[in-house]
């Protein structure tokens, strides 16, 4: 089923910002820590052109999940994190997070700011999606952010490990996302949904109290 006229605006307005502002965090947080690469490239910019896929950008309006194009990174000039792996870590906590501050945002525009019904429910759509990205963002499956964070918290072998999955990738995502759910075990995005649904109420009821 396709999505409304304003989730289908939602979606536009969080791929040209949500995405940006995802990608421009990840390279921000490389080049704090120490990465010349980001700057060099020019990806230290808000300009979407830098940072969006043809294909999960299309799969961002169509089904609500996408993914944006990221470049390369050197984890060897991230000295600040003491680690390569914990730089990287620490680069792809920066990208959820991103989403996670604008659907917070966003949601406390809805409780601030005065607008019309349609511009709410709008709104309300670009907080509830940019959440929902975030916790996608976060599963740890590669090659998703939450497979880089988790191998710099575990230990070693355990980290060996999940590095040892990134070139299978692409065929466990697939799997997890599109395979099983098509045979009836829809376990992550019944996940996501549910703890999107339990954020965003949640700030709901805060900035209700305000």
């Amino acid at each position: 089923m396709l999505p409304s006229p304003d989730e289908m605006t939602a979606r536009l307005l969080v791929l040209l910002f949500g995405f940006t502002w995802h990608e421009l965090a990840h390279n921000a947080m490389a080049a704090f820590l120490g990465d010349p690469t980001p700057a060099r490239d020019g990806r230290l910019t808000l300009n979407p052109i830098r940072y969006l896929d043809p294909v999960g950008s299309l799969m961002l309006l169509l089904t609500g999940f996408g993914w944006s194009r990221s470049g390369p990174l050197d984890p060897l000039a991230m000295r600040k994190a003491g680690s390569p792996r914990k730089a990287m870590a620490l680069v792809a906590l920066a990208g959820p997070l991103a989403n996670f501050l604008l659907g917070t945002l966003a949601a406390a525009l809805l409780r601030f700011i005065p607008m019309s019904e349609r511009l709410m429910l709008i709104v309300g759509f670009v907080s509830y999606l940019e959440i929902q990205l975030a916790f996608f963002n976060l599963i740890p499956i590669p090659p998703l952010d939450g497979a880089t964070i988790l191998e710099g918290i575990v230990a070693p072998p355990v980290a060996d490990f999940i590095e040892g999955l990134r070139p299978y990738g692409s065929l466990i995502f697939i799997a997890a996302f599109f395979v099983l759910p098509y045979l009836g075990f829809d376990l992550f995005f019944a996940l996501i949904d549910e703890a999107t649904r339990a954020f965003w109420l949640f700030l709901i009821l805060l900035f209700s109290l305000f």
